[in-house]
C-alpha cells in the first residue's frame, strides 16, 4: 500500500491542476441525477496535498453546470468545508490522518440533506433521503478509491510498474469518468476519441495488453446503454489493430478502420439515416487519420514511458550486478594464484651448495684432523687448501692423490684418510644436489602452474566485468521478425555489441535453428550460426545464437605406422577452442610404438586441455617440456601446433624441433621452418612462434619427420606439393602419404602422419 508514501505539493504543475479541472468537469456529468461525483476527485486531490483553494474553486465552478440552485447549494458547502478544513491544517503545517474521512462524510451529508433526486429504482422502498444516504456510502467508497488511484497514479507513473490492485483501481477511476464523457459527448464522438486512446495504447503497450483496455474503454457506453455493442466493436478494432501493427501504421489504420466498418455494417450502420450513417464512419475514419499525421518522435516518446508495462527490465540488472560479482571474485583468486607463484619462486635453495661445502670442511677435519698426532702444530685447516680440495672433488665427483693442493700433499700425514673421507662426503652431496634439483624442478613445475591460472583467472574477471550491452530495441524490432516468420517466442534477450550480438530466446516446439538464423540475419545485417539449444520441458527450448565467423575449416588426416608397428607412434589433434577459434596439433614421439604413442598422445591431451582453458601458449608449453623432462626415460616430441581465428584467418603457428610445415595458397606456397630441440629435451622450451593470415582456400598443411625423411629433402617435397592442385584436405593428405610410401619403397620405414587444414569462407 501507499500510506507511508508522499507527494510534496510543490511538485504540483499547470499540467495537473488543469488534468484536475477536466475531470471534474467530465464527472459532473456522470450522475443522471446532479450526483457528486466529482467530489470523489475533489477529496483525493486534498488528500494528495494539492492547493485547497484552487480544487475547491474549481468544484464550484463545475458545479455551476445545469444551473441547478441544489447542486450549486451542495457544492459551496461540501466544497467550503473541506476547504475551510485543510486550510486550518496547512496553516498548522499537518496533514489530516485518518479523520479526513470523517470531514469527507460530513461534506457528503450536505448532499444528503440539501440534494434534489429523483427514486432510484433499486431503492424505491426508502424515502428520498434514505436513498441518498446510501448513495452517499458508494460514494464514500468511491472516494477512496480515486485517493488510492490518484496517489498511485501520481507518485509511480512513468517511473515504474503498477501494481494490479492500482491498475484496478485507476480502471474504475477511468470508468466512472468515461460515463461522463458519455453522457456529454455521445456515442460518436466517444467511440472516436476511445479508438484514437486505443491506437496509442497498443503502440506503447505493443502486447496483449491492448485487449483489455479496450474492454475498458466500452464499458462507459455497455453501462449507460445496457449494450455491450461497443465493447464488442473496440475488441474487434482492438484484434485488427494488433494483427496488421506488425506491418506499418498505414496497414495497420486500414485494418481497424475495415473491422470498425464491417462491425457497424453488421449492427445496422445506414438503419436511421444515411448522413448518420457517415457521421458514425468519420469517427472511425479521424482517430485513423490523427493516429496517422502523429510525428513518429513523438510515439517513440510515448513508448518509452511506457515501455517498463512490458519489459522486465530486473533480470538483465541481475545479470550484469552477477556478472560484476563473479568478475570481483575471479580477480581475487587471480591474486591468490599469483602470490602461491611468487611463494614458490622466493622458496630457492639459493646459498645451499655453499653451505654444505662449508659442512663437508667441517667434517672432513673433525673427522680427519681431530685424530691426528700433529693437529697442535698443523695449520692447514686454517688456509685455502682444503676449499680448493673440496671444490674439486665436488665438480670432478672424486678427488685422487693427484688432486691434492702442493701445500696439503706435503704437509698431511694421512692423505689417503682425507681422501677417503672426502670422497664419502662428496658422493652425499651429489646425491643432496640431485634431489635438490627434482624439488626446484617441481617448484618451478607449481609455480609455472600458478601463473597459468591466474592469467585464466584473471583473463575471466576481466570479461565478466564488462557489463552487458543490452539492445533494447533490436529486441523488439527482432521480436516483430519473428513472429511474421511464425516463430513463437516467448522470452528474448540480446546483448554485445551492434555488430557482434548474441541473442538468446525461448521458443516453443523444436524450431528449426538454421530458421532461426535466417531470421535474425534479416533483422541484425549479419550472419548467425545456433551454438546451443537446450530443451526446458513443456515443449520449451532455450536457444543460443552468435555471430558466423567468416571462415570455416576443412580437415584431412592420414597416418600410417612403421613397417611391423601396430600402433603409430604419431598423434594429432583437431579441436574447437570456441565458436571462433580451432586448434590443430601434430605431436611426433620418439622413436615408435607402443612407447612413443604414448609420450605422443600424453603430449595431445595436455596441450588440448591447457588450450581449452586460455592459459598463454608460453605457459603451456613450459609447462609440458618441464613435465616430459620429468621422466626417468629419455622422451621427447616434436610439436607442430596452429590457433587459427575463423573471423579474421589469423593463425598462431608454434614449432618445436619438427620439420617443415606449408601453407598452400591459390598463387604460392610458403614454407613454415624452424631450428628448434624437441619439447622434453630440456626443462624449458624455446619454440618458433610465428603469426600469418590465412586467406580463403589456403591449405595449412603439417607433417612428421617420418614423412619428410621419405622425400629427402625440403626442396624435393615442395616439387611434389607443386605438381598437386588441392581443394579436399583429405586427398592432398592421402596424396602425400601414398607417394612418401611409394619413395620409402612401399614400406613405412618410420610413422607417418600428414595434418592438411583448408579454410574456406562461409
Amino acid at each position: 500500500m501507499l500510506k507511508n508514501l508522499s507527494v510534496k505539493s510543490d511538485n504540483f504543475s499547470l499540467f495537473h491542476y488543469t488534468a484536475c479541472l477536466v475531470g471534474l468537469f467530465f464527472l459532473s456529468f456522470t450522475g443522471a441525477q446532479e450526483e457528486p461525483y466529482g467530489l470523489t476527485l475533489l477529496f483525493a486531490c486534498l488528500c494528495a496535498d494539492m492547493n485547497p483553494a484552487i480544487l475547491c474553486l474549481t468544484y464550484a465552478v463545475c458545479s455551476l453546470i445545469g444551473f441547478s440552485l441544489s447542486r450549486i447549494l451542495t457544492a459551496v458547502l461540501s466544497g467550503g468545508f473541506l476547504f475551510l478544513i485543510y486550510l486550518i491544517y496547512r496553516r498548522n503545517g499537518r496533514t489530516p490522518g485518518w479523520e479526513r474521512y470523517l470531514y469527507l462524510a460530513v461534506s457528503l451529508a450536505f448532499w444528503v440533506v440539501f440534494g434534489n433526486t429523483e427514486s432510484y429504482v433499486v431503492l424505491a422502498f426508502l424515502p428520498p433521503m434514505a436513498q441518498r444516504g446510501v448513495f452517499a456510502a458508494f460514494l464514500f467508497l468511491l472516494s477512496h478509491l480515486f485517493s488510492y488511484a490518484l496517489r498511485a497514479l501520481l507518485q509511480k507513473s512513468f517511473r515504474c510498474r503498477l501494481q494490479t490492485e492500482e491498475l484496478i483501481s485507476l480502471a474504475v477511476c477511468f470508468l466512472i469518468i468515461g460515463m461522463g464523457v458519455y453522457r456529454l459527448f455521445g456515442a460518436v464522438v466517444t467511440t472516436s476519441f476511445f479508438l484514437f486512446c486505443l491506437f496509442l495504447c497498443r503502440f506503447a503497450l505493443k502486447s496483449p495488453s491492448v485487449f483489455p483496455v479496450a474492454l475498458l474503454l466500452g464499458l462507459p457506453e455497455a453501462i449507460l446503454t445496457h449494450s455491450m455493442e461497443g465493447c464488442a466493436i473496440l475488441l474487434l478494432c482492438a484484434s485488427a489493430d494488433h494483427l496488421f501493427a506488425r506491418s506499418n501504421r498505414v496497414a495497420e489504420c486500414l485494418g481497424v478502420f475495415v473491422a470498425f466498418t464491417l462491425a457497424k455494417l453488421f449492427t445496422g450502420l445506414f438503419s436511421d439515416s444515411v448522413m448518420h450513417g457517415m457521421l458514425i464512419l468519420l469517427s472511425g475514419f479521424l482517430p485513423c487519420l490523427c493516429y496517422l499525421l502523429i510525428p513518429d518522435f513523438l510515439l517513440e516518446r510515448l513508448e518509452r514511458k511506457l515501455v517498463f508495462y512490458r519489459e522486465r527490465k530486473l533480470s538483465r540488472i541481475a545479470i550484469n550486478h552477477n556478472r560484476a560479482v563473479t568478475g570481483e571474485k575471479l580477480f581475487e583468486i587471480s591474486g591468490i594464484f599469483r602470490e602461491i607463484e611468487v611463494a614458490f619462486d622466493c622458496l630457492n635453495q639459493s646459498g645451499s651448495e655453499e653451505k654444505a661445502r662449508l659442512s663437508i670442511k667441517n667434517d672432513l677435519v673433525f673427522a680427519v684432523c681431530s685424530s691426528c698426532r700433529d693437529k697442535k702444530r698443523c695449520r692447514l685447516a686454517e688456509g685455502t687448501a682444503f676449499d680448493r680440495l673440496i671444490s674439486i672433488a665436488c665438480a670432478k665427483g672424486k678427488a685422487n692423490f693427484i688432486d691434492l693442493p702442493a701445500e696439503l700433499s706435503s704437509a698431511c700425514i694421512n692423505p689417503g684418510g682425507m681422501l677417503s673421507t672426502l670422497n664419502k662426503h662428496v658422493a652425499d652431496y651429489r646425491n643432496f644436489l640431485a634431489e635438490t634439483e627434482n624439488v626446484n624442478a617441481g617448484r618451478a613445475l607449481l609455480a609455472e602452474q600458478a601463473k597459468g591460472m591466474s592469467e585464466i583467472l584473471k583473463s575471466m574477471a576481466m570479461e565478466q566485468s564488462e557489463p552487458y550491452a543490452l539492445l533494447v530495441d533490436k529486441e523488439r524490432e527482432l521480436s516483430l521478425s519473428l513472429a511474421r516468420a511464425g516463430i513463437l517466442c516467448t522470452e528474448l534477450l540480446v546483448y554485445g555489441e551492434e555488430r557482434d550480438p548474441t541473442v538468446n530466446l525461448i521458443t516453443f516446439g523444436n524450431v528449426d535453428g538454421k530458421h532461426v538464423a535466417s531470421v535474425l540475419e534479416k533483422s541484425f545485417s549479419v550472419p548467425f550460426l545456433p551454438t546451443e539449444k537446450m530443451p526446458l520441458g513443456d515443449d520449451k527450448y532455450c536457444m543460443t545464437f552468435k555471430r558466423r565467423p567468416a571462415f570455416n575449416a576443412a580437415f584431412g588426416v592420414s597416418s600410417l605406422s612403421k613397417e611391423g608397428e601396430a600402433v603409430c607412434g604419431d598423434t594429432y589433434s583437431l579441436i574447437r577452442v570456441d565458436e571462433k577459434t580451432f586448434l590443430v596439433a601434430l605431436s611426433d614421439g620418439m622413436g615408435s610404438g607402443d612407447y612413443a604413442r604414448k609420450l605422443s598422445d600424453s603430449t595431445i591431451s595436455l596441450i588440448e586441455g591447457f588450450y581449452r582453458t586460455g592459459m598463454p601458449a608460453e605457459t603451456i608449453l613450459d609447462t609440458v617440456g618441464r613435465l616430459l623432462s620429468f621422466n626417468q626415460d629419455e622422451g621427447f616430441v616434436c610439436l607442430d601446433i596452429a590457433a587459427v581465428n575463423l573471423e579474421n584467418g589469423e593463425a598462431e603457428i608454434i614449432k618445436i624441433g619438427s620439420p617443415t610445415g606449408f601453407i598452400i595458397g591459390r598463387d604460392k606456397l610458403r614454407l613454415l621452418s624452424g631450428e628448434t630441440l624437441p619439447l622434453g629435451m630440456l626443462e624449458t622450451a624455446h619454440p618458433m612462434t610465428a603469426k600469418t593470415n590465412l586467406l580463403e582456400d589456403d591449405i595449412l598443411v603439417f607433417l612428421s619427420d617420418g614423412v619428410t625423411s621419405a622425400f629427402g629433402s625440403d626442396t624435393d617435397l615442395v616439387s611434389f606439393l607443386q605438381t598437386l592442385s588441392p581443394l579436399n584436405p583429405q586427398g592432398l593428405t592421402d596424396c602425400i602419404l601414398s607417394e612418401a610410401k611409394r619413395l620409402y619403397g612401399g614400406k613405412a620405414e618410420d610413422d607417418m602422419t600428414a595434418v592438411a587444414v583448408r579454410l574456406y569462407a562461409q
